[in-house]
């Protein structure tokens, strides 16, 4: 830094606004700690406290200036990269206009002047930890799926963990994202299938902290993070999530990274420690209009029901993240009803019609595996398997020694009637059920599904595998599965 420039900074006012030293050299911040911690260190060695002190301080303004700088940077790449993800879906650019100021503890919410949609919101600013608590059939899971897949082509990992599914279509909206753990652990028990889903889940926690740009949407939060749910591996499973979603909401945009936690309600009582961790993220919240209705039809008895506006989710977020989130006014309520405007969000103080959602791409059918060929059952197949099995059994022995040509007839008996069916139970695993339980559930609706157990010794011989058994916390084995 120049003499002159030296003249005119004081700590008082220029502190960690104007570079000193390293930083006019680097704008990351952890480069000017580590350099300034160097440097501090060898001061003090050849000059004592006061060398150190002086370091020390030229480090600390440094330090705040490259981090200012970082993240305004950073925050303008986002809004560049926003505008473009617009053009990906085919929007015109926002048109900005003046915004009312809104108290937050007024009794009736003034209405919002930008009519900003939901993916606009979510797509303009990724990289800010969301609690998008939301009542039934107001479009979260999509909402975040069409976001996710815009923020995808602007090369943005996404990640998506749901094991709580209840088969309504969110592996298909979610088609998009580089890993998926989706599932439902309260139909699968503590079972050893349950266990690996909770195991896939943690996986991909791990590799999504360890990338530089990326979302990870976790759905059901509540009844994922329910204290009753018990399934080896959930508490580990929060844990990691916990553990660096601190870090993720203090450093805001400079991690370059956000976890979306999407959930019908927030109770924070009845969930683990570790899951009331969505109450450190920003709330945003999905309801259906005043004054309006939208029908559901339920698809185990197909009654159908009018959904309406839940004055408890507001209630949630009030009680939680001590926010007075205000009714919306009826001249504002009036407007949607004259627009058809029938699903509105409410986000940092002001309400929104959520908009109409970009339709995602059909997702492309999966070629099958070259490796391996899936058969469908077929009625004489299982007959044929029946009558193998009980062959194999209770007369192999018998053969082996009553003539030469016997191991060849049961080889023969294996590759035409058994062989299929192991196939199948490869061609899984190629497919990346690549644990024994996952393989005995993809097969437990199939016909052939009661042969299994009586195969498995001849599947994990196969040579074409690599057997891995593991013990989990409870003492159950795990048994994985991996094409050499």
């Amino acid at each position: 830094m120049t003499q002159s420039a030296l003249t005119k900074y004081t700590a008082a006012e220029d502190f960690g606004q104007l570079p000193l030293a390293l930083a006019h050299l680097t704008d990351d911040p952890s480069q000017v700690a580590i350099y300034y911690g160097v440097s501090g260190f060898l001061g003090f060695v050849m000059g004592g406290w006061p060398i150190a002190a002086y370091i020390a301080f030229l480090g600390l303004n440094d330090f705040l200036y490259a981090r200012t700088k970082n993240n305004a940077t950073k925050a303008e790449k986002a809004s560049t990269q926003a505008a473009e993800l617009r053009k990906i879906l085919g929007e015109p650019e926002p048109v900005e206009a003046p915004a009312i100021a809104t108290p937050m503890m007024t009794a009736a919410a003034t209405p919002a002047r930008e009519q900003n949609r939901l993916i606009d919101t979510l797509i303009d600013n990724p990289y800010q930890c969301r609690a998008i608590i939301a009542g039934q059939r107001t479009g979260k899971t999509y909402g975040a799926a069409v976001s996710t897949y815009a923020l995808k082509q602007d090369g943005t990992k996404v990640y998506y963990i749901n094991l709580q599914d209840h088969g309504q279509g969110n592996a298909a909206a979610f088609a998009h994202a580089d890993k998926v753990a989706i599932g439902n652990l309260a139909a699968l028990g503590k079972s050893e299938a349950a266990i690996d889903l909770v195991g896939d889940a943690i996986d991909i926690v791990k590799e999504f902290y360890a990338e530089d740009d990326a979302i990870l949407v976790i759905d059901e939060w509540m009844s994922l993070g329910a204290e009753t749910l018990e399934v080896d591996g959930l508490d580990s499973l929060w844990r990691e999530i916990a553990n660096k979603a601190t870090a993720l909401t203090s450093n805001g945009l400079g991690s370059g990274k956000a976890i979306w936690g999407l959930a019908p309600f927030f109770k924070a009582t009845s969930l683990r420690k570790d899951a009331r961790t969505l109450k450190l993220f920003a709330p945003l919240v999905l309801s259906i209009a005043p004054g309006q209705s939208v029908p559901w039809q339920n698809p185990k008895n197909a009654k159908t029901t009018q959904i309406t506006m839940s004055a408890q989710v507001l209630q949630d977020v009030c009680t939680n993240w001590q926010n007075a989130i205000a009714f919306p006014a009826d001249e504002l309520a009036r407007q949607w009803k004259r627009d058809g405007s029938d699903r509105v969000y409410w986000w940092n103080g002001l309400w929104h019609p959520i908009g109409q959602f970009p339709a995602l791409p059909t997702p492309m059918k999966k070629a099958e595996s070259s490796t391996a060929q899936i058969v469908q059952p077929d009625s004489a197949l299982v007959e044929s398997l029946n009558r193998a099995i009980g062959r194999v059994k209770a007369d192999s022995e018998v053969l082996r020694s009553a003539e030469p040509s016997a191991p060849q007839m049961i080889d023969d008996e294996y590759e035409d009637v058994f062989g299929p069916v192991i196939e199948e139970m490869i061609a899984l695993v190629f497919k990346g059920k690549n644990t024994l339980a996952k393989v005995r559930h993809c097969l437990k609706k199939s016909s052939l599904a009661i042969y299994c157990n009586d195969l498995e010794e001849i599947f994990l011989d196969d040579d074409r595998l690599i057997v891995t058994p593991t013990k989990t916390p409870s003492g159950q084995i795990s048994v994985k599965l991996e094409l050499k």
